[in-house]
């Protein structure tokens, strides 16, 4: 997960616990921010939170690996 914007963060969590983040804003870069984790098989929500009002955020997600039935 990541970004070329800054004025915001984000957190990943899994469907089954909305409390508890498996990723989040852990790279902060001059052009923006990025994160990653292994996932296990499930429904994942990201949050993305603004720090400055911004209505609009541009982000994208690069998923790797094979996916399992």
């Amino acid at each position: 997960v990541g970004s070329t914007q800054q004025g915001y963060t984000w957190i990943v969590c899994k469907s089954d616990n909305l409390n508890n983040y498996v990723c989040w804003s852990q790279n902060s870069e001059v052009d923006g921010t990025s994160g990653s984790f292994k996932a296990v098989p499930g429904k994942y929500f990201i949050k993305l939170y603004s720090l400055n009002n911004s209505s609009s955020v541009d982000y994208t997600i690069k998923v790797d690996g094979i996916r399992q039935r």
